[in-house]
């Protein structure tokens, strides 16, 4: 057999880094000598840790779940003092676990996934058929055993030890057990799994430290919703939600009926709940009016050439009428929206010319000059 390239399987060692491990059937597809058999192999030898994988070979499976005929996978872990966070893209799979599998490896811990793309099936006979969406968070209890079958997927995953979660979880009734993604809780835990694996490779080992406890405990909250958990994950909580505030808000700022009702009923919080959270930025009328505000600015000195209508610019941005937004936008920036093109379009033209030096230019004129070129440029 065709011994596999020590690029196969990938460790990286860094000084005072998170240890990573990432394998990828990529690697091995322009490998002259390479079987399909040999890949698969190489493919269950990588995720064997974690379950046995198989092609469907149910004509029906296959076509219902729309999954690719080639294998193809690719795993990449990052290890947390305490925690395990993994990201697995790969085609539509049989993924088991028989007692066989759970006595060998000896594995006994939680999976929480994060499903960002795929569905995932769980057919349990007379009881019915279980589906898990994209969005949605799946757990998998690695002491029971598991048969379930996927389409092509892309999943962010979290491995934790059973003694941290048992205190104050029910693990009894988590196995293969889905969250919707509709609950405002599922999506602050996904949201806080994706960002943990894709900041990990810039951390180092006590940022990895101190990213555990809010992790369990946003995750406990998420898992039992006692008053004890979800005080203690309130901070985690409060900051996942803020951010998504923040994002909702900048991904509608075109939309005329952006207000806290819309807010509220898009994300699931409660009138008083956004007001607390966004009292800190002077209210979420006002956080909306100055991110508005902002967009405005950046696109009159990134793209003024384009704009050649103000009412319209103000329109596209919500405001109500053009008179608002200039009077708005002059309170703001000290300058009318037509000052601001005008100084923009030269400086960024020069900035990226390479005939400006914008550190040096900040040296001198006017003050309001010099902070809206440092808030664009630096």
């Amino acid at each position: 057999m065709q011994v596999l390239p020590p690029t196969a399987e990938v460790w990286e060692f860094k000084m005072d880094k998170l240890l990573r491990s990432s394998f990828s059937t990529d690697l091995l597809n322009n490998v002259d000598g390479i079987s399909d058999t040999e890949i698969k192999d190489a493919w269950t030898e990588a995720m064997s840790v974690f379950f046995r994988p198989d092609q469907l070979t149910d004509n029906r499976q296959k076509e219902q779940l729309n999954v690719s005929e080639q294998i193809r996978g690719s795993i990449d872990n990052f290890l947390f003092p305490g925690m395990m966070s993994i990201q697995v893209s790969a085609s539509g799979h049989r993924f088991s676990r028989s007692a066989q599998d759970i006595a060998r490896d000896g594995v006994d811990g939680i999976l929480v996934q994060f499903w960002q793309n795929g569905q995932l099936v769980n057919d349990r006979g007379r009881q019915g058929i279980d589906h898990t969406q994209s969005g949605d968070i799946h757990l998998v209890d690695f002491s029971r055993e598991t048969d379930v079958f996927s389409s092509d997927f892309n999943t962010y995953n979290l491995l934790v030890p059973r003694e941290v979660l048992e205190d104050t979880v029910n693990l009894d009734t988590h196995h293969l057990k889905t969250l919707s993604g509709n609950h405002a809780s599922v999506r602050l835990l996904r949201r806080h799994l994706f960002e943990l694996h894709h900041e990990a490779e810039h951390m180092s080992l006590a940022e990895g430290q101190a990213m555990v406890d809010p992790t369990m405990a946003l995750l406990k909250a998420t898992l039992s919703a006692t008053p004890d958990a979800l005080e203690e994950a309130k901070e985690v909580i409060d900051r996942n939600l803020l951010l998504e505030i923040k994002q909702f808000i900048d991904k509608n700022l075109s939309n005329p009926h952006l207000k806290p009702d819309l807010i509220t009923g898009s994300l699931g919080l409660s009138r008083s709940r956004l007001y607390r959270l966004t009292e800190p930025l002077g209210g979420v009328q006002t956080f909306i009016r100055n991110r508005r505000l902002r967009r405005a600015f950046q696109l009159l000195v990134l793209k003024g050439t384009e704009i050649n209508s103000l009412a319209k610019l103000a329109y596209g941005l919500g405001f109500q009428s053009e008179d608002t937004f200039r009077r708005a936008f002059k309170t703001a920036f000290g300058m009318s929206p037509s000052e601001v093109k005008a100084r923009g379009m030269l400086s960024y033209k020069d900035y990226y010319e390479g005939k400006v030096d914008i550190a040096s230019r900040m040296e001198t004129g006017d003050p309001l000059y010099r902070k809206w070129l440092s808030d664009l440029f630096c």
